[in-house]
Order: structure tokens, then C-alpha cells, then sequence
């Protein structure tokens, strides 16, 4: 279930993989919204930095509206 970036930041201890969502802008093509795929991408919580980065983003936080946790391996 998505968690709002604004209400709760993640309670990590160590960095960890999560999944974002990026804030809804025209950057798509031609000045259309972004749809849903391209909006949701992994990201890593860096606890010592209280932020989010994702790809070349290293504090992404400005951007995240909602994340959650990869859920561990069904093999591990």
C-alpha cells in the first residue's frame, strides 16, 4: 500500500530499496502528463540523510509524493 511522503518518511535503520512515486509534472512528451509508469520508479531510503534517491536524484524528497517497501524475496 502507497504511504504519503508528506505524513510518514520511511523508519529505516540502514539504506533501503523502495518504491516511489514522483510528483505529477509536464515533462512527458510534447508537454503531456507523465502516466503512472513512468512516475513509479526504486529508490533507495538514506536513513543518515532523511531522503530519498532515486537514479541521478540523491535527495529526491521534493519530488516523492508516495512510497512504499519492496517486500522481501517469497525465496529468502
Amino acid at each position: 500500500m502507497w504511504i504519503n511522503a508528506a505524513n510518514k518518511k520511511p523508519e529505516f535503520k540502514e539504506e533501503t530499496r523502495v518504491i516511489v512515486l514522483f510528483e505529477q509534472d509536464n515533462s512527458g512528451w510534447y508537454g503531456m502528463p507523465l502516466n503512472l509508469d513512468d512516475r513509479v520508479h526504486k529508490a533507495w531510503w538514506i536513513p543518515q540523510r532523511g531522503c530519498f534517491a532515486a537514479g541521478d536524484i540523491e535527495n529526491a524528497n521534493h519530488k516523492v509524493t508516495h512510497w512504499f517497501a519492496i517486500p522481501d524475496d517469497p525465496d529468502t
